[in-house]
């Protein structure tokens, strides 16, 4: 889970980042330099740093949710495991009176 949220903070740190220079550089076009083709590419770049950001989270909330079921199953799994091994003659310490 440390190791998600730490992800998640840095995609936001690098989202903020990206926001801030991208301001800069927009306003530096808009006044200076304007080009349709620099602007589509700015847009562009920031939607896919968002896209990219937005990836990134939702695919790590995702993972979170599956290893916890995974644990479950998996604990459900030893559980009837032990539970059938339990009723085999051979395995039953009760039957042989070792209990």
């Amino acid at each position: 889970m440390k190791n998600d949220c730490a992800k998640t903070i840095g995609a936001l740190a690098f989202l903020e980042h990206h926001i801030s220079g991208m301001t800069y550089i927009t306003n530096y076009i808009l006044q200076k330099l304007y080009s349709p083709s620099l602007l589509a590419l700015m847009i562009f770049i920031t939607v896919v740093a968002a896209v990219y950001f937005l990836r990134d989270f939702f695919v790590g909330i995702y993972l979170v949710k599956i290893k916890e079921k995974l644990s479950i199953y998996k604990t459900r799994f030893l559980h009837w495991l032990a539970l059938f091994k339990s009723l085999n003659p051979k395995n039953n310490l009760t039957a042989h009176g070792l209990q």
